[in-house]
């Protein structure tokens, strides 16, 4: 199912897996591993108009982790996002399009922009694009991950086809 993006698809669920990497070597590290794929829409994020990202994690077994009783990113964790793919469908053609990262307190109305996403569509009005960042940013469960898709110089930010967000979680010390 697709959405427009210019009406902010309000909200994406995630489902976040644990990727296993042989290339860290260490069993600790690997566990802590985390893909999110946004899969829908189920609401705003606050009163900023921005999309929220609401979370569900696969676990190692194939069963997702019961939701909403497992906080993403779990208690005592954070959740740290290094890199993000997306792809974007219907926009107007050769436009630009930036996708903003939002962090925001679910108790208020505190918020900080943590990443952004440029992508040039063809001439067709489709494109994807990854963004991997030097040194990515954190969120705790008491905030909600954000997103925001805005056309640099149109009008159609046209239709969000998917978000895949990577990273891992970190001890809350």
């Amino acid at each position: 199912m697709t959405m427009r993006a210019s009406k902010l698809m309000r909200a994406l669920p995630l489902i976040a897996c644990c990727v296993p990497s042989v290339a860290y070597g260490d069993p600790q590290r690997e566990k802590d591993v985390v893909m999110l794929e946004a899969v829908g829409a189920s609401g705003p994020c606050t009163e900023n108009g921005f999309m929220g990202l609401e979370f569900i994690q696969n676990l190692p077994d194939g069963n997702p982790a019961p939701f909403p009783t497992t906080p993403i990113p779990p208690r005592g964790k954070l959740l740290l996002v290094t890199d993000v793919d997306w792809a974007l469908n219907g926009g107007d053609p050769n436009s630009t399009h930036v996708l903003r990262l939002f962090v925001v307190n679910k108790a208020g109305p505190q918020s900080f922009r943590a990443m952004e996403s440029k992508i040039q569509l063809d001439p067709l009005g489709a494109g994807a694009t990854t963004t991997s960042a030097t040194t990515g940013f954190t969120m705790s469960n008491a905030a909600a991950l954000c997103v925001d898709v805005i056309a640099v110089g149109g009008t159609n930010s046209g239709l969000l086809q998917g978000v895949l967000l990577r990273g891992r979680f970190l001890d809350d010390k």
